[in-house]
């Protein structure tokens, strides 16, 4: 499906390609999106706290925009990465407001993608973000994975608890 704007998302119902093949390679390495990472040091039940100091620090280290969401593209953190690139502050990205660093044309786009992503677990899309820095608009590829409970019964997927995303820029447009 080829949605209006700079943005696509994805058809539902098709397989992810390469990006569901480095997911399920990720995931048989160290478990499942949601689950705990593996124990270190022959921990049994890692700290929560410690859980989150290695999730902020690996969000910090890398390149790419990080942020997580509570549901329906309501942002809850966004990485120091995010907040230099938009300039927006730690508040302003929050609820809807990381959506005023996204072009007016793709901001329907946007919240598109996020109402398919509650369907389907999925959130990818490409969007245009500006630059703080001189006002540029950026293509990102912006992916977003869900944080889900136990399983329910009968072996269900669990419940959405969040969705941590990352922006990483998509180049330039195919031409043609």
């Amino acid at each position: 499906m080829r949605a209006a704007g700079a943005g696509r998302t994805i058809a539902p119902g098709r397989r992810y390609g390469a990006m569901m093949d480095r997911a399920e390679d990720l995931s048989s390495r160290f478990g499942s999106p949601g689950q705990a990472p593996p124990a270190v040091s022959g921990e049994s039940d890692p700290d929560p706290h410690l859980l989150r100091a290695r999730f902020r620090t690996l969000a910090e280290a890398i390149p790419q925009l990080v942020w997580l969401s509570c549901s329906r593209g309501l942002w809850t953190w966004a990485s120091p990465q995010w907040l230099d690139f938009t300039g927006q502050h730690q508040a302003q990205s929050h609820g809807h407001g990381w959506l005023s660093a996204v072009h007016p044309e793709d901001r329907g786009v946007a919240m598109r993608a996020w109402e398919e992503a509650q369907e389907h677990g999925l959130l990818d899309v490409v969007l245009r973000i500006r630059r703080a820095g001189d006002g540029a608009w950026c293509r990102y590829q912006v992916c977003s994975y869900p944080v889900r409970g136990a399983p329910g019964p009968g072996g269900r997927e669990g419940p959405i608890h969040e969705w941590v995303g990352i922006s990483t820029p998509a180049g330039d447009p195919p031409r043609g």
